[in-house]
């Protein structure tokens, strides 16, 4: 992902600004660690996010943003090639699921969910994920992004792939 540190910007700005947050004072102060260090692009950082959400996520289990977050850096460390279990894509799955069914609105699980299909080298399901995220929220990032590199990068399409960049653009 080309733009990761505006994506977890966005997942940050999203979650404080569109919704009323009704977690623990412990579980949102682990939860802001874990996007500070998801920031970051190394392995200890990936790791302390993913600790940091976990953290959060012990204290309040029903906080979907926090899901979403710990799902997407298990993907970036599968996809960085630092854990390349299954398990843990089907952690990050799991994790997008219960995301979903807290909040079934929830575009950027569903984005993450094409992160991870992506990941797991099915291309058409990971596009059908980007677009389901997109009629939830047109302003995806996530989905906007990895649209963008699949249809310049994979399928040899850059007016759409510039497309999506160009809304991408829009919204940084």
């Amino acid at each position: 992902v080309l733009f990761r540190s505006r994506i977890v910007d966005y997942f940050s700005l999203q979650y404080t600004a569109s919704k009323k947050i009704h977690v623990s004072a412990n579980a949102y102060e682990s939860y802001l660690k874990g996007l500070y260090h998801s920031k970051n692009s190394g392995k200890d950082a990936n790791g302390l996010a993913i600790e940091y959400f976990s953290e959060a996520l012990q204290a309040d289990s029903k906080f979907p943003d926090c899901l979403v977050a710990l799902a997407y850096d298990q993907g970036f460390r599968f996809v960085q090639g630092w854990d390349t279990s299954d398990k843990l894509l089907g952690e990050a799955e799991a994790n997008c699921k219960k995301a979903l069914d807290l909040d079934p609105n929830n575009s950027n699980a569903t984005a993450v969910l094409g992160f991870i299909e992506l990941s797991r080298g099915n291309q058409q399901a990971a596009i059908d994920r980007f677009q389901q995220s997109l009629d939830k929220n047109p302003s995806n990032g996530v989905a906007l992004d990895n649209l963008a590199q699949i249809y310049l990068l994979s399928l040899n399409n850059p007016t759409k792939g510039l497309t999506y960049y160009k809304k991408l653009v829009e919204i940084n």
